[in-house]
């Protein structure tokens, strides 16, 4: 093996980890949402130490529209719970 291929090495070891049985038919943009994630997770060390800012936000809104446009009971649903 070549010194140039730990990066990939450690990507597919991030990748077989986040992988379950549960999970193993994610699409790429889910795995790539998850890698994301767990990045954020380990530079501030806990999800409750991620700033909320208005970038985040922005860029959080085009995704809640597409989940509420596939589930249109979502709100009403985390409304109630």
């Amino acid at each position: 093996m070549s010194c140039g291929s730990a990066a990939p090495d450690r990507g597919f070891s991030i990748n077989n980890v986040l992988l379950t049985k549960e999970t193993g038919s994610l699409s790429e943009r889910s795995i790539v949402a998850l890698r994301v994630v767990k990045e954020a997770n380990h530079i501030f060390g806990v999800c409750t130490d991620i700033p909320i800012t208005t970038e985040l936000l922005q860029a959080v809104k085009p995704a809640l529209s597409e989940y509420a446009a596939v589930n249109p009971d979502w709100f009403y649903l985390s409304c109630v719970s």
